[in-house]
């Protein structure tokens, strides 16, 4: 451990979420201190489907960008992808930021329309599962993927040497992906954006007030306030 080493934010989402996150820290001045970008999820799109009159439905700001300009309704997991994908050319509405909100919100709505969700290749959740054993008309098609990718060096380096770092996790995937990565001996605060992201962690993580980017921006901002750090899965 470096003596008197201050806390490093380490940022591992795909880019380039990454940096505008970091952007957004900055900006709200939650964290003033060193950020590590080290994406360790890369996003690589595939072929799009045409939507042949199905409202589509977005849990994800890459699935927007992967199917490109369109019309129409759509409906999205929280604001921001629904900013994006209004920008893209869609009439989007919005759910409260997480998968539970987008389905709770669709089935009080019931559209008369077919739907159809645009996600990665990995997911959490059967959405469109789920929504069909309630008797929606529902596809799916998977119109990203999300490739696995190493740590940095400086990421290596910084959690070898036992500095403590906060570690904002966004999934249960890229937690996992995270644990099996992190070297013995390292401090991670660990911040959930959910129950189920703090189940993939192997060790103890705080779960943030609201599951979306605010709220996670929030709780790193308590989290340097208090000068908080933990043990990483390694630990």
């Amino acid at each position: 451990m470096v003596p008197d080493a201050p806390p490093c934010l380490l940022l591992t989402r795909p880019e380039p979420q990454n940096r505008l996150f970091g952007l957004r820290c900055r900006l709200a001045e939650a964290w003033v201190g060193p950020i590590l970008f080290s994406p360790i999820l890369s996003i690589r799109h595939l072929s799009a489907p045409s939507l042949s009159g199905r409202v589509p439905l977005f849990t994800s700001q890459n699935a927007v960008l992967a199917l490109g300009q369109g019309s129409g309704p759509a409906w999205a997991v929280g604001a921001r992808t629904a900013a994006v994908a209004r920008t893209a050319g869609f009439d989007c509405r919005a759910a409260e930021g997480d998968v539970t909100a987008l389905a709770d919100s669709l089935l009080a709505d019931r559209p008369d329309r077919p739907l159809v969700h645009l996600r990665g290749r990995h997911v959490a959740g059967d959405l469109a599962g789920y929504l069909r054993a309630a008797g929606l008309t529902v596809d799916e098609a998977i119109v990203y993927d999300q490739q696995t990718a190493p740590l940095t060096d400086a990421a290596i380096r910084r959690l070898g040497q036992g500095d403590p770092v906060v570690a904002p996790l966004f999934s249960p995937r890229s937690a996992r992906i995270l644990g099996a990565q992190v070297p013995r001996g390292a401090a991670i605060r660990a911040l959930a954006l959910s129950p189920a992201v703090a189940e993939a962690w192997t060790a103890p993580a705080e779960i943030v007030a609201s599951p979306d980017a605010a709220g996670m921006i929030a709780a790193i901002s308590a989290c340097r306030e208090r000068g908080l750090v933990g043990s990483g899965p390694g630990g």
